[in-house]
């Protein structure tokens, strides 16, 4: 499904399931849109793999890793993901948990094979895991975002739509492609009066702010890293504070 959407750069969006050519785009901007932040230099095994300046300062095996996240995400019921491009090119890309009403319908057969990758990418991570970041750091963010999520939205958040992942790539950043994304998620909330949560990186803040999102909580990791828990509800008054 495609969509065209005015922004200072012409960007065409494409909605679930990405073609296979994409996967790498994606991987790419995943592994240099959020390089040197503070949540990934905490996670990081080092200064180096913390900061990712070029296509080619990223190591093979973590692209490959990277890219096959990307392909394990189009394979989840749950899942949404919402691509940028500019004359065919991808250059950005939103991850959604969308509402359970909107979760795509999945066979048996469908039901095994996502199971048995997961299960061998498991297998895979426990034999050779990633050497890029601490896994008991990154394990103790999931476990502290899933924690978080569940104080602040209790019974609604299978009613309620997730941000999971607003990426662009370096070179596309600051033209308006990551509103435009962000703007499409919130017209579909918007439609059927459902609210919106995520946790925002440092630099994030003020694009949410701007659509109308309120800081709700944080989490506190560290002393000098805080990140900030949006929520956007329909029904508030600062719905109107939303630029289109």
């Amino acid at each position: 499904m495609s969509s065209k959407s005015k922004s200072p750069t012409e960007v065409t969006l494409h909605v679930s399931p990405s073609p296979e050519s994409s996967f790498k785009s994606m991987a790419l901007i995943t592994c240099l849109a959020f390089s040197n932040q503070n949540l990934i230099r905490w996670k990081a095994a080092s200064p180096a793999d913390a900061k990712v300046e070029a296509e080619d300062d990223i190591p093979p095996a973590r692209l490959e890793r990277t890219i096959r996240v990307s392909k394990r995400r189009e394979m989840s019921p749950d899942t949404l993901v919402v691509t940028a491009s500019v004359n065919g090119e991808v250059i950005g890309l939103a991850v959604w948990n969308p509402p359970r009403r909107l979760w795509r319908k999945e066979g048996h057969f469908d039901y095994w094979i996502r199971r048995c990758l997961e299960l061998k990418d498991t297998i895979e991570d426990w034999l050779w895991p990633p050497s890029w970041y601490k896994g008991n750091l990154k394990m103790e963010y999931q476990r502290e975002v899933s924690k978080k999520k569940e104080q602040i939205l209790r019974a609604s958040e299978r009613e309620t739509w997730y941000l999971d992942v607003l990426a662009v790539h370096p070179k596309f950043q600051g033209r308006g492609i990551g509103g435009t994304l962000l703007d499409w998620g919130l017209q579909q909330a918007e439609k059927s009066g459902e609210k919106m949560y995520l946790e925002s990186t440092e630099i994030g803040v003020p694009l949410y702010v701007s659509r109308g999102f309120r800081e709700c909580d944080k989490i506190r990791l560290l002393p000098d890293l805080v990140i900030p828990c949006m929520l956007w509800d329909p029904s508030s008054e600062i719905k109107g504070a939303r630029k289109h």
